[in-house]
């Protein structure tokens, strides 16, 4: 779309209406995507491999093929959990049915193929335990991924020290946030009764 400029009378093609449309929000305290053409809610980015706003924006998962957000972060975490759960259970398969020898070359030929899967099954048990750990140290200080990374970076957050965040009610209550709103937060609320 495009409109006339009143000073000059000359059109203004839709990249300067949309410069001039983020400046105005941004102005107002709101932000602006540019990819998306519309208001963007506070704590929310464009993924560019959604090609969409996520509100609450925690990352893009490669191994969903989706967005981690405000409406599936808390059933992320539970993929996680019982992700492990299944790797650990496998490990125990594993074990289970390794057959037993007095001679630790014989017991090496029939368990070989176990064991090898044993240590990918651990390395796996590893990775996701290191990443389900540090989304809990996420979820108990009121941060998404994103925010983590890239404090410096983020409008709303260049005001807050780098180890804290206007987000951040305690423990429990993030937890209890995090686990029980159902229904999507108005930040932009939140942060001007801070001010």
């Amino acid at each position: 779309s495009s409109g006339i400029n009143a000073e000059y009378g000359v059109p203004i093609v839709a990249e300067e209406m949309a410069a001039d449309q983020a400046t105005l929000l941004k102005s107002s305290g709101n932000y602006f995507c540019r990819w998306c053409d519309q208001a963007q809610p506070m704590r929310s980015k464009h993924c560019r491999e959604c090609n969409r706003c996520v509100r609450r924006f925690d990352h893009h998962c490669p191994w969903l093929g989706n967005c981690v957000g405000e409406r599936n972060h808390r059933y992320f975490l539970l993929f996680l959990f019982f992700e492990d759960i299944l790797i650990l259970r496998c490990i125990g398969l594993a074990w289970d049915t390794s057959r037993s020898s007095s001679d630790a070359l014989q017991w090496l030929q029939f368990n070989g193929m176990l064991v090898i899967c044993a240590v990918v099954l651990v390395i796996g048990t590893l990775a996701v335990s290191a990443l389900l750990c540090c989304h809990l140290y996420l979820v108990l200080h009121g941060l998404t991924t994103w925010e983590h990374v890239s404090h410096n970076k983020i409008t709303y957050l260049k005001r807050w020290p780098e180890d804290s965040t206007p987000f951040n009610f305690g423990y429990c209550k993030n937890c209890f946030v995090f686990c029980c709103y159902c229904s999507t937060q108005n930040w932009e609320k939140y942060i001007k009764s801070l001010t």
